[in-house]
Formats: structure tokens, sequence, C-alpha cells
């Protein structure tokens, strides 16, 4: 079986961190390593994990990189054949990391079946993708028995997520300007577009301690990384015959900032994607494209996340969506 290291990016974590160390440890093999980079908490976190989690490997960085830019340097670290990212508020199943790395037979970017604490309900199922680029945690509060069979799926959690090394450093890793959110959404997509498999193991259980906090930061690093994974992956016809409808919905999100209280977030991503645009751009053309990879496969028709409340669950929105993107994907299509 392919070796495998284990990473975990910490930032202010402190001792909710252990229960992760000791379950991967209780089930790590001989030839595996457990590497954990501390994105300088300065709070006890990485002098914790040195004194009681001595069998992991410990990278002190001397400044917060993000979750991007500290994976990608631990991951480095490692030799593995086979990288497991885990959150740091993750705590595995027994034997969910040896499913898991066996699926690697079957996926070449995989997740976990990704529950909340406790075994219920679903947080994520494997992640879905929207043609607009927004992105969620698919079958999310839904029981776990409706968590469905191990299937292809639109990206892999970075909550949970396990790459080959080689298609790893064929991708280049996360993209580090994004800081952290939809990393594991453009490594997805890119992974697709080099024809990769991307699925969903449902046997291997995590458990995650998640809220979905919407504080205006997070608001304006989502936003902005939406549409930069966008511009670095969409193919171009598929990117032109979506614009329209992209710039119209940005009018939309815009008043759902206004009435949400985080305007000011949802204008400082839009200034942030005017200013990265052109090196999103640029990066675009180093993307490898495997020919017949139909790409628009991969993307979402509805939104119809819980997360959209009643803009979801409206018939007229939902028509409207399903009529434009039959339209998108007709002009756009990538093969």
């Amino acid at each position: 079986m392919a070796t495998l290291d284990t990473v975990v990016v910490s930032f202010r974590n402190g001792d909710d961190l252990l229960p992760l160390l000791e379950a991967v440890r209780a089930q790590s093999e001989p030839d595996g390593e457990l590497i954990v980079l501390d994105n300088a908490s300065g709070d006890g976190t990485a002098e914790l994990v040195a004194g009681r989690a001595p069998w992991a490997r410990l990278i002190r960085s001397e400044s917060n990189l993000g979750f991007a830019a500290g994976a990608n340097r631990a991951a480095a670290a490692g030799s593995g054949e086979l990288i497991l990212f885990l959150n740091p508020d993750v705590v595995p199943d027994p034997g969910a990391i040896a499913l898991l790395r066996a699926a690697a037979d079957r996926w070449d970017l995989c997740q976990g079946l990704v529950t909340y604490p406790g075994g219920e309900p679903i947080n994520t199922a494997g992640g879905e993708i929207h043609f607009s680029g927004i992105a969620w945690a698919g079958r999310c509060d839904r029981p776990v028995a409706e968590a469905g069979p191990e299937r292809a799926i639109g990206f892999a959690s970075g909550a949970c997520m396990l790459i080959s090394r080689r298609l790893w450093e064929e991708l280049g890793g996360f993209e580090e300007s994004f800081f952290m959110y939809c990393e594991d959404v453009d490594l997805s997509l890119r992974a697709q577009l080099a024809g990769a498999s991307v699925g969903v193991v449902p046997g291997a259980v995590f458990h995650h301690e998640y809220s979905f906090e919407k504080g205006a930061g997070k608001w304006r690093l989502l936003e902005r990384n939406r549409w930069l994974t966008i511009l670095r992956t969409y193919p171009t016809r598929l990117l032109l015959a979506a614009l329209p409808f992209l710039l119209a919905l940005e009018i939309v999100l815009v008043a759902v900032a206004l009435r949400g209280g985080w305007l000011d977030a949802k204008l400082r991503s839009q200034l942030d994607v005017l200013r990265m645009a052109p090196e999103a751009l640029r990066q675009r053309r180093s993307i490898r494209r495997s020919a017949g990879v139909d790409f628009t496969a991969h993307l979402h028709p509805e939104l119809d996340s819980p997360y959209f409340g009643a803009i979801g669950r409206s018939g007229i929105v939902q028509s409207a969506v399903r009529f434009s993107w039959r339209l998108i994907r007709f002009l756009g299509r990538t093969r």
C-alpha cells in the first residue's frame, strides 16, 4: 500500500487539536508521518504539540501563512506517496484513514464523509460547485443515511482531502494567493481539467467541529476567491458565455450583502478581484487541460443548497437559473 503523510495546519487551536493528533497516531502505519504546521499561533499551540504529541513532526511558521501556503509548506516537507489533509478540528472514526487510503486506487483525489460531532448530521458528503462559482458542502444537514454511495463529486473538501503526491506536485498544490477558502474548489477543478477523478468515500467517516461563521472577513475572502477560481479555471468559451450571468449576479449579491450587513466586505472583494484579475488570467495559461474533458459536467445547475434559504426555495429563481445554465452550457460547451 502507498505510504501516506497526514498534514494538519493549525492556528490557535490549543487543546482542541489533541483529539485529532491522538486519533491519527492510533491509525498511522509505521511508514506514515504526521506533519503539523503551526501558523504562528502565539497562544501556546505549537508548544502543546511539541510537548504532548512528540510523535508529530512540528513545523513552526514565523508568520500566519494562511491555510493554502501553510498546507503547501507542510506537504513539501513530507515524502509519502499519498497526502491526507485534515482540519485541526476534524477527528476520524477508527479505520477511517485506512478506508480513505485504500480508495486511492479508485480516485486521484477524494474525501471521506464529514459529519458534525457525534456522527449526525452530515457536514459534507462531497462538495457542489454551482456554475456561478458558488460552492457549498453537499448534502449538508441531511441525515447520514442520505450520504449516498461512493461517487464522483464537484470538489473534495480541504477539511478531509486525500491526494496522490504525484498529482499534488503536477498541479502545484493549493493556490497561495487565496490565503484561505475556495482553495479546495480551485484544486479540484484543476485536477478535473487535467483528467483526474474526484470522489467521496462515505464509508470513511470524519467528525468536524464546524460552524459557518459569517464574519465580514470570511465573506470578503469567499467572494474574492470565487471569482479567482472562475478566472483561473473556466475554459474560455464557458467563461465568456457565463460572464453576463455572473455580472448580473454581482448586482444581486450587492443587494444581498447590503441586507445582510456585509456590503463593505462585498465591495472590498470586488476591488480585490480587479486588482488580482490580471495575475489570475495569466495563471490560467499554465493550468493543464486534457483533451476531451467536459468541464461543465462538474458544475451544478441549481442553487438548491440549504444555505440559500428562501432564494433557493423560490421556483421562479430556480427556473431562471436553470434556463440560464442551459443557454450558457450550449454557448460555452467545452468539447
